[in-house]
């Protein structure tokens, strides 16, 4: 299904949480960058998933333009430097990095916006769920002042500690899948 015919249209100020099952995970966020750049958002990838080149030729891939789209690739180690639409995080433990490279494309979009994270269950490798959820929180609150709309993707796993502490965060939260 697609998550987007889920979600209906976007209204301003607006947040999703879309739980996916992994096999479907990339196939469900092409399909939600599509409906948003379709719509003539400009927006922000946040990459915890693949690296920003994988990324980007999918998008090519799947006709999807990516002009109007700045990443934030947090997989990237290797002495990539900053671009005008590119900020690498090379250490993805580092949430105050990856906010401020957020916050500076947020500040770089001056139309109407989006911002999609891919994988934010990779980041409990990291830390415990009650950090991802206070960063998650200050990033969907930032996104309320700045009129951004977030989405952010979690693959679904049986361990729901994660998900149940994301979830008081958005306005609406999708399961897809099994």
């Amino acid at each position: 299904m697609d998550p987007m015919k889920k979600t209906g249209e976007l209204n301003d100020q607006y947040s999703i949480l879309i739980e996916t099952p992994v096999d479907q995970l990339q196939d469900n966020i092409i399909s939600v960058v599509e409906d948003l750049r379709g719509n003539g958002l400009s927006g922000i990838y946040v990459s915890i998933n693949k690296p920003y080149k994988t990324i980007n030729d999918i998008f090519i891939k799947n006709e999807i333009n990516t002009d109007k789209i700045f990443f934030v690739d947090c997989i990237t180690t290797s002495g990539e430097e900053d671009r005008d639409n590119v900020s690498f995080i090379p250490d993805i433990s580092d949430l105050s990095s990856l906010s401020i490279a957020i916050t500076r494309f947020i500040d770089k979009i001056p139309d109407e916006k989006f911002l999609v994270i891919d994988a934010i269950h990779t980041l409990w490798i990291y830390h415990t769920p009650e950090f991802i959820a206070r960063f998650i929180q200050n990033l969907t609150e930032r996104s309320y002042r700045a009129r951004v709309k977030i989405i952010v993707f979690i693959v679904e796993s049986e361990d729901k500690r994660l998900m149940r502490k994301l979830i008081p965060f958005f306005d609406q939260v999708i399961r897809l899948g099994g």
